[in-house]
């Protein structure tokens, strides 16, 4: 069963004792969400079992809580949108219940593709005015549920109290309908004065003129209805439409239906006479069991083992006598009909289904046409989001040098004009040992290498509200306070500074294998910064300011930071406190004197602080790692070693006799075991390879 069912039976238990007892319910039982999804199945003998917990739940027999469930899913199916379609289905009780296989018939088709097996309904006018409803079910044991789902729909549809009665039940275990239960109810009013039928209008008799046949003959119905067929009891076709007896060879000697057709739904329906009259109230749908004749001489194999799908109502005509299947083809795309190699023509004019099939062939055309305008509407969007994309990188690559506030302005087609700042902090930072390092490495490791370099800056120049001026090479110019002036311009500038030289010992030269070093000079006071260029336009920042910061940096340290005395004066007004060692004057590019302090820490913030670190010891403020000395020995010590090195191989190669080149050869195994002593064995020769076993050079062993 669907889990539609368990979901009413959910809900009828809720109503009468609470959400607390279905929770109860499907916690013993282990009924888990998908119990109660509308469009799965399950296997009956699990749908029974909960039905009984429930019955012995509600202190009721099987028999009373399936006559309950019958009346709470009509009220649930009301409830839930279905009360509107259900008071449109007929005007009385009989027409009601003869339509309500063809309602289940519908939403099997609609929904599940005619797998289900579902009941069939057939009522009939007693002569008491009584209802006989005729009940088909493969299911066994649910009568006394139809008794409360009549009982309830014709109160609710038609305000009318009706008694409900069991008069005969039976099993049909012979043929194909084995297992199909057979029940037929009474249905009588408990008010006299209510009807459960509309008396019918319909004449006993028609008044047909006398120029007028009064029957319609066998050729003309044959070419009306060109897939009918009429049968007898002794299921001998008696005539049928002309389609099938041009494409099937039917002639005057008797066929047996069942030399013709088979049954497809509805399913395990026998095909006899007695089999087709209990289920009059459902669409048959059938299948031709013979090639037809057209489709015997074609070569395509799918098409000529394809077979013909009628679908219509079975009819009793001339007293029950006989029974007359009006149908159609059960064709509805074009498709179809080229693959069963069927035409229009083939159908009666009135035929819906040519409608039908026109109808789907111009959605599948519209179908077609929105699924193309749909992937040109994709393939716009992915066009203008690249385009937004090569926009915005070609935005970036043109205003890259320019700060964002200066940016905005000129994509809003404004002028920018140059600007004088009084108050800017200029960095100016540097590699000492840069000349040096490009004797060593190669040109591509030199890119990766100020790759590595940029990125560290980049990330706290955004950090601390700066602006990046100009990046050349190993020189990196810096400002704060353009083109927006900021109170804590000195301080965000040192901060950065001192961020620089923590980051830039994580960075490891190739070959040489010391941290890089940088050396630092700030400045403060007065510049002009503009826009300069046409086609590439840069943010330009001049003045004595920038000379000043400059001039500074050459004179500092490598790994230190050196800053001038009017940063220094800058420094006091901010709310930082920082450790300063003096330097003394210097002289500048104008001949000036400026006094210069190195910048040693923030008293105030720690290195991990200023650097956003927070899993570090916090015992240690980190300022020792960037003023220690040693890396700058090191660096030094690798200078002169490097220079010892390049005299040697000048030696090498003016040297023209032997005498020269067992000279050079005692300085190589000289240098050789001060680095063997200094640098952990590690060789640093700029090519002479160690020996494993004694350590020399293979110059030396030449010697």
């Amino acid at each position: 069963m669907l889990g539609y069912i368990h979901l009413v039976l959910k809900d009828l238990v809720i109503c009468h004792q609470g959400q607390a007892l279905w929770d109860k319910i499907a916690l013993e039982h282990n009924l888990d969400d998908d119990f109660c999804s509308h469009a799965k199945s399950f296997k009956d003998e699990d749908t029974f079992l909960v039905i009984g917990v429930v019955a012995r739940e509600l202190n009721l027999s099987l028999a009373d809580a399936l006559e309950a469930y019958g009346e709470h899913f009509i009220v649930f199916v009301m409830n839930n949108g279905w009360d509107t379609i259900l008071n449109c289905v007929a005007d009385d009780v009989f027409n009601f219940l003869n339509t309500v296989t063809y309602l289940h018939t519908f939403m099997d088709t609609l929904t599940f593709k005619g797998s289900l097996e579902k009941p069939s309904f057939y009522c009939e006018i007693n002569r008491d005015n009584s209802l006989k409803l005729h009940y088909y079910s493969h299911r066994n044991g649910l009568d006394t549920l139809v008794i409360g789902l009549v009982r309830k729909a014709v109160k609710e549809l038609f305000n009318i109290d009706v008694l409900v009665t069991l008069n005969e039940h039976y099993a049909d275990n012979t043929g194909f309908g084995k297992g199909l239960n057979h029940s037929i109810f009474r249905i009588e009013t408990v008010e006299r004065d209510k009807r459960l039928f509309l008396p019918s209008k319909m004449p006993n008799k028609f008044q047909i003129s006398s120029d007028v046949e009064e029957y319609i003959n066998v050729a003309d119905f044959a070419k009306m209805c060109p897939t009918h067929i009429c049968f007898n009891k002794n299921m001998i076709i008696e005539h049928c439409g002309l389609f099938l007896i041009e494409q099937l060879n039917i002639g005057s000697m008797p066929t047996k239906l069942s030399d013709i057709i088979e049954i497809l739904s509805p399913r395990n329906t026998p095909l006899s006479f007695q089999g087709i009259s209990g289920q009059l109230n459902s669409l048959f749908t059938v299948q031709l069991r013979k090639t037809i004749k057209r489709n015997k001489t074609v070569t395509d194999p799918s098409i000529a083992n394809s077979k013909v799908v009628l679908k219509g109502k079975m009819m009793m005509i001339s007293g029950g006598d006989y029974m007359l299947f009006l149908n159609s083809i059960e064709i509805s795309t074009v498709k179809e009909l080229t693959e069963k190699n069927i035409y229009l023509n083939d159908m009666a004019l009135y035929d819906v289904k040519r409608d039908v099939v026109l109808l789907q062939q111009s959605r599948t055309c519209q179908q077609l046409l929105n699924s193309r305008l749909e992937t040109t509407v994709q393939n716009l969007k992915k066009m203008t989001a690249e385009l937004d994309s090569h926009r915005s990188k070609s935005s970036e690559l043109l205003y890259d040098a320019i700060p964002p506030q200066i940016a905005s302005v000129l994509k809003q087609g404004h002028k920018v004009e140059p600007c004088e700042y009084d108050n800017v902090s200029c960095l100016v930072c540097d590699i000492p040992y840069f000349a040096m390092i490009t004797t060593q490495i190669g040109a591509t490791e030199i890119m990766k290498l100020m790759n590595k370099l940029f990125k560290k800056y980049e990330k706290f120049i955004i950090k601390y509200e700066c602006i990046k001026v100009v990046s050349f090479m190993d020189l990196f110019i810096i400002t704060c306070g353009v083109p927006e002036p900021k109170i804590n311009h000195a301080s965000n500038i040192c901060d950065l500074g001192m961020c620089l030289l923590w980051e830039v010992q994580k960075i490891k030269v190739p070959h040489i294998n010391l941290p890089l070093l940088i050396r630092i000079g700030i400045s403060t006071g007065h510049v002009v910064a503009g826009l300069i260029g046409t086609s590439h336009i840069r943010f330009s920042v001049i003045g004595e300011t920038i000379n000043v910061a400059r001039t500074i940096a050459t004179y500092s340290k490598p790994g230190k930071i050196l800053i001038s005395n009017t940063t220094k004066q800058s420094l006091s007004h901010t709310e930082s406190d920082y450790n300063l060692e003096n330097n003394g004057f210097i002289k500048t590019q104008t001949k000036k004197a400026v006094y210069t302090h190195f910048l040693i820490s923030n008293e105030k913030k720690s290195l991990w602080q200023l650097v956003g670190r927070t899993d570090v010891d916090r015992t240690s403020n980190g300022y020792d790692l960037i003023n220690d000395h040693a890396i700058a020995s090191d660096w030094q010590e690798m200078e002169t070693v490097i220079q010892r090195q390049e005299n040697v191989i000048g030696t090498l190669r003016s040297s023209k006799n032997r005498k020269g080149f067992r000279v050079a050869a005692e300085k190589i195994r000289a240098i050789r075991l001060h680095l063997h002593n200094k640098l952990n064995n590690e060789s640093l020769d700029s090519g002479i390879s160690q020996n494993s076993e004694s350590n020399q050079s293979s110059v030396c062993n030449i010697c």
